[in-house]
């Protein structure tokens, strides 16, 4: 009896054994990382710390540890939350002594244990590469899109000056001075001493903004003379002066 049953004890040993191999090779059986939230918690239930900017980096976790106005730069395993890296990045700001009855006394410590900092993992020179591209890639991407807001906003200053400038030549008139003031402009332009009365003016239109003819007659001894202006209509500016006898 008991040569018989030998054997199949052997073969289901057998199985049992190739069984538990194929389990623990298979990567289905393998846990999931923790979450965002577990591995905060557990974080802060360590130190008694605020965490920030946590972020999944492939198999770890990296944030940024707050604890009594020190900074800490602290890395966890995304499986089982263990603690791989810790390094202090900013130190405490010096804390100010206590005055009571004109004597200094200083600050109670805070019973909590400070921080030890644990010494980095060493990584594969595969997943270092890995990383370092991943940080290139960014860089680019932020000098890219850099580039694209900087051409945005000189397209949007270059609109907006074109449009100011149209509204500001649809806005202006064609003459800025009247016939009142041509005419003024020319009896200002008289010599000194001399009086004249204004007989005629007229508008020439042109390109530039067009002028006035002013034609001033003169009484003297002998003969009455005229004299012609020639005056811009825009700057108010004797172009050309004419004398008829």
């Amino acid at each position: 009896m008991h040569f018989f049953k030998k054997p199949w004890m052997i073969i289901i040993a057998s199985c049992i054994i190739v069984i538990g191999v194929f389990a623990l090779q298979n990567p289905f059986t393998q846990a999931s990382p923790l979450s965002k939230e577990e591995i905060e918690t557990q974080l802060i239930a360590m130190y008694d710390g605020e965490v920030e900017d946590l972020k999944l980096r492939k198999n770890r976790y990296e944030a940024k540890l707050l604890k009594d106005g020190a900074e800490y730069t602290v890395q966890a395993d995304a499986e089982s939350g263990k603690v791989l890296f810790l390094e202090q990045t900013k130190e405490a700001p010096p804390e100010k002594p206590i005055v009571q009855n004109n004597e200094t006394e200083t600050e109670i410590e805070n019973e909590t244990p400070p921080i030890e900092e644990v010494e980095p993992p060493e990584e594969d020179e595969e997943q270092r590469e890995e990383d370092e591209v991943d940080s290139d890639q960014d860089t680019v991407e932020d000098e890219e899109n850099k580039d694209e807001t900087d051409q945005t906003k000189e397209k949007e200053s270059t609109e907006e000056t074109d449009e100011q400038e149209e509204k500001q030549s649809e806005e202006e008139p064609t003459t800025l001075i009247s016939k009142e003031e041509a005419v003024n402009i020319a009896l200002d332009a008289l010599p000194e001493g001399m009086i004249g009365e204004v007989d005629d003016i007229d508008f020439v239109e042109t390109t530039e903004g067009g002028y006035y003819l002013v034609e001033i007659e003169i009484d003297t001894d002998d003969d009455e003379d005229e004299v012609i202006y020639q005056i811009h209509a825009i700057s108010g500016e004797v172009l050309t002066t004419k004398w008829d006898d």
